[in-house]
């Protein structure tokens, strides 16, 4: 489950590449969802039969929400319904500014990184930077902003579900 059409877009691109540790059987309806909210999904979630195990993936910026897990609380008591937090904290952009090597230039600017991306390059496209990146870019830019990022305890790296998640 993504926040963004941007995450959806690199977890397809990573999926493509079977660079997580999981493949797309694996993966609900064999796409990463735009949704914010298990409701925008709930129908299909609904289809799958109640013994077998779900972990949602959030993958986005903004943790703050919690998710309404009310409609699921059977699922969720006996065990078959998690939910793990991926964070991107402060934007996904981040990853185009590590994979620059800009990121001590980006901390002393208090930009944004949308802003300071565009700095440097008024038409950059993160969209594009996905798709058109090597698998070595990708991978080096969510290693490294797992190792220069903290998040609190509930929140994981997208670096974690790589195949070669060390």
């Amino acid at each position: 489950m993504c926040e963004g059409k941007t995450e959806v877009r690199l977890v397809s691109r990573l999926l493509e590449e079977r660079l997580l540790s999981f493949g797309i059987r694996e993966v609900f309806d064999a796409r990463p969802i735009h949704a914010r909210q298990l409701v925008e999904f709930e129908a299909q979630l609904a289809t799958v039969p109640y013994s077998m195990e779900i972990e949602v993936l959030r993958i986005g910026d903004t943790q703050r929400d919690e998710l309404d897990l009310s409609r699921f609380s059977s699922r969720v008591a006996d065990g078959l319904l998690t939910v793990r937090k991926i964070c991107t904290k402060p934007e996904i952009e981040i990853l185009g500014i590590l994979a620059m090597g800009w990121l001590a230039g980006y901390r002393k600017s208090g930009c944004k990184p949308k802003a300071y991306l565009r700095q440097f390059q008024p038409r950059f496209d993160f969209p594009a930077f996905i798709e058109n990146a090597d698998r070595q870019t990708l991978v080096f830019a969510l290693k490294e902003y797992r190792r220069t990022k903290r998040h609190d305890g509930s929140e994981g790296y997208l670096a974690d579900l790589l195949r070669d998640a060390d």
